[in-house]
């Protein structure tokens, strides 16, 4: 039976309702209900002696438990610098060890633990994370060469503001569960350091740190980032390639230290304890103190104690050997988790780890049991173990990646058992390194060797046709009832008792309502959509039409390794379950234009790619790389027109092609468009200048929606070419807190001064505009999700 799971999602839910919704519930209320709910529930027992009445009360109490602890995390909360953001203050505090990393131009990026706030005159305690980049640090300064100490800085605290669209990863949540209550960047010349005697934490983060400097000493560089990604935690280095392929195949999690890691380690030990004859009363506490050890390197990071604490669950139901048993124990520690962390809820590592183990612990047996009269018992279990985990995650992949990997099964058998031994020796070559030197370097470069044909196996399966699957979001309901299929189908508790005949109704009807959310969204009307996504510093823009065309308008940029076409755009396409592009339409080169235009060419079919005439930017030319048929580029030319159905793109002003000898501002070269449907149109300007947009107004450029050019500079934006357009709704694309200080004063005045509504990404997210018949309706992501 699997009371024990309930009840522990019963406290996972009441946990989560009580952070979310504590401003309609306080916590005194939920402790005097609790109180009355105890009192009430013990009396009505001793009248009734009703055992189901008692298992109802234990739920109820169960999740007003949750209610309690979520509601009093979120009161008390961690972050208490969130109160003085967008403020200029003093800040002192600590050193995170650990947390000290090398970023462009010799800057540094580190995660302080606040102290003291001093703000005017007044010094105050407070608590929280401070995410901090110092410019300009000296090489030999004490914050590079030692990893902790206390500063003092001075600056104005920003709040963590990530990208705001559906399906991307939110980064403003992430940073909540970490405690990170916001971010400043400054000056070394405003940075006082002292000495402090030196904390525990630096002793395991140095060990780290003497390892990834040991494997990049033995072994080339990509080699060292993936193996030290892979025993000691974190993605720094490893190249986006190799994290696509490995999340094609469904075995992301190796990338990175997870339960499968810790899981694996103390099946080493043990298995060596065994073979050394050391009793199971010594073994597996021995298993327990080198978890906990290798967890301290890893930085005891929220998912490494995630990792550790299922670790220790599973010793425990190794001790145990029943399943109820096992159950209760992760029950236990899921809710001793959330106790200590009630935002973790929230955290989708700590989801997956609850739900993942969960399936092992209760799927896996009667999974094993059914493959094994139809194969050999080792494969059985390979699959099980996939099979089971895979069961049990899936509404959560589905929800947060909107993809779901075909190729999984493959890549469990096939690469898994490989990457796993080449963890193995590499944490033990890391270890010798340490004692044996010689020894230790050997299976390192031993491990390197290995990592590239299992690197290329991976890269062969995530190249099959369909190995991954595109799935559109779906409604929460969904993920309930396929947990009320899987019930069914394993006949838990409450649906144990119900006969065969029942059973089939039963998985039947889930099976369908399952469906048919797809099902209807296949066949709903679609109505003429455009969707401006959220790229920071860039433009992007995707449009739906009325027959369900959709044509991605510029892919956004940023500078650095951060790809907005890997990270924001797919995601997002993904999101809604588009698996295919109709038109890529790129208003110029530069790079917060096309930047992401490759790794969407990469990753989807595009049936048409309309380009400018000039010199290809790097950008557009790795754009080039991944398009095999040649024929469907177009070069943009004005007065053309290209028709998709019912709706048609009009090329308004296109520079012509120029000689080499020719050279201008790339600005000067970005095409202005305008996409109709229906009688409703937009109209895009990429980074059109003030000269472009004059020539524009001869042409019919009346508009319902106006794209407002090179982010609202005030370079762009004539008020000439605003007359002409005359939109009902302006929309700017802009990265917060920009450099350049867009979008600048004077246009803003220029399209209040023409009685434009204007709506901008920074402020808004991602910005759905909907129109239907003569109603042009607009939404914003950070504000109004559920309409997205």
């Amino acid at each position: 039976m699997a009371y024990s799971l309930y009840c522990g999602l019963l406290f996972c839910l009441g946990d989560y309702f009580g952070f979310s919704y504590r401003q309609f519930l306080g916590l005194t209320w939920v402790l005097s209900s609790l109180m009355l709910l105890s009192i009430f529930g013990l009396s009505f027992y001793n009248k009734t002696k009703n055992l189901k009445a008692a298992l109802f009360f234990v739920a109820v109490f169960i999740f007003v438990c949750g209610w309690a602890v979520g509601a009093a995390g979120g009161r008390t909360g961690t972050n208490n610098i969130e109160k003085y953001l967008n403020q200029e203050v003093v800040l002192s505090g600590t050193i995170i060890p650990g947390t000290v990393k090398e970023l462009e131009d010799g800057a540094i990026s580190l995660r302080m633990d606040c102290e003291l706030i001093k703000q005017g005159d007044k010094t105050f305690t407070t608590n929280g994370i401070l995410r901090l980049a110092i410019a300009r640090v000296p090489m030999d300064s004490k914050i590079r060469t030692l990893g902790y100490g206390r500063l003092t800085v001075q600056g104005e605290i920003k709040p963590i503001q990530g990208f705001a669209n559906p399906g991307t990863f939110d980064t403003e949540m992430a940073a909540k569960v970490q405690g990170i209550g916001g971010r400043m960047s400054t000056k070394a010349e405003q940075v006082q350091f002292s000495n402090i005697s030196r904390p525990w934490g630096s002793y395991p983060a140095a060990v780290g740190g003497a390892m990834r400097a040991q494997l990049n000493k033995v072994m080339p560089e990509k080699d060292a980032a993936i193996l030290a990604g892979m025993t000691l935690g974190g993605y720094d280095g490893i190249d986006e390639d190799t994290v696509r392929n490995f999340a094609t195949t469904g075995i992301v999690h190796i990338l990175s230290v997870s339960g499968s890691h810790v899981a694996l380690l103390i099946g080493f030990v043990l298995s060596l304890t065994r073979a050394l004859r050391i009793r199971e009363k010594q073994a597996l506490p021995i298993a327990a103190a080198i978890v906990i050890f290798y967890c301290l390197i890893c930085g005891f990071s929220p998912p490494v104690i995630r990792s550790a604490l299922m670790g220790m669950a599973m010793l425990l139901g190794f001790v145990l050997q029943r399943n109820e048993d096992s159950g209760a124990v992760l029950a236990f520690v899921a809710i001793s988790m959330l106790c200590y962390r009630p935002m973790w809820v929230l955290d989708v590592g700590f989801q997956l780890s609850f739900a993942s183990t969960a399936g092992l612990i209760y799927l896996f047996p009667s999974t094993k049991a059914l493959l094994t009269r139809y194969m050999q018992k080792y494969v059985a279990a390979a699959l099980a173990v996939t099979l089971a985990a895979q069961l049990a995650v899936l509404p959560l992949l589905v929800h947060y990646f909107h993809q779901l990997s075909i190729s999984s099964l493959a890549a469990n058998l096939i690469v898994v058992p490989v990457v796993e031994f080449i963890v193995l020796l590499t944490i033990t070559g890391l270890f010798l390194s340490f004692i044996v030197k010689p020894f230790g370097i050997i299976l390192l470069m031993f491990a390197s060797l290995l990592l590239a044909p299992a690197l290329s196996v991976t890269n062969w399966i995530a190249g099959w046709p369909f190995a991954s699957v595109n799935i559109a979001h779906t409604p929460f309901i969904t993920a309930l009832i396929y947990y009320l299929f899987l019930i069914c189908l394993f006949r838990f508790w409450p649906l144990a008792n119900l006969t065969e005949y029942e059973r089939k109704i039963v998985i039947a009807l889930t099976c369908l309502a399952i469906l048919l959310p797809g099902l209807t969204m296949h066949f709903a009307r679609q109505l003429f959509t455009a969707y401006f996504i959220d790229v920071g510093q860039g433009d992007a823009a995707l449009i739906i039409t009325a027959e369900k065309k959709t044509i991605l308008v510029d892919t956004g940029g940023l500078r650095g390794n951060f790809d907005t076409g890997e990270k924001i755009i797919l995601p997002f396409l993904r999101y809604l379950g588009i698996n295919k592009l109709d038109v890529l339409a790129l208003s110029h080169g530069h790079h917060d234009h096309a930047g992401g235009a490759a790794a969407v060419a990469r990753s989807l079919p595009i049936g048409c790619i309309l380009l400018p005439k000039e010199e290809p930017s790097g950008d557009v030319s790795a754009l080039l790389n991944f398009v095999k048929d040649k024929s469907k580029i177009k070069y943009l030319a004005s007065g053309q027109q290209y028709n998709l159905g019912s709706c048609k793109i009009d090329i308004i002003e296109a520079a012509p092609a120029l000689s080499p000898e020719e050279k201008h501002n790339a600005n000067e070269s970005s095409a202005i468009m305008k996409i109709t449907d229906n009688g409703k149109s937009i109209v895009f300007t990429g980074d059109a200048t003030e000269e472009e947009e004059i020539a524009a107004t001869t042409a019919p450029i009346k508009a319902d929606v106006l794209k407002i050019s090179h982010h609202g500079s005030k370079t762009s934006s004539e008020f000439e070419f605003l007359q002409a357009v005359q939109p009902g709704l302006a929309v700017i694309s802009v990265g917060a807190d920009n450099k350049f200080g867009h979008p600048a004063p004077e246009t803003l005045e220029k399209l209040q001064a023409i009685d434009a509504k204007v709506l901008r990404t920074d402020h808004a997210g991602n910005i759905k505009v909907v129109f239907d018949g003569s109603n042009c309706t607009w939404y914003s992501y950070r504000y109004q999700g559920d309409y997205f």
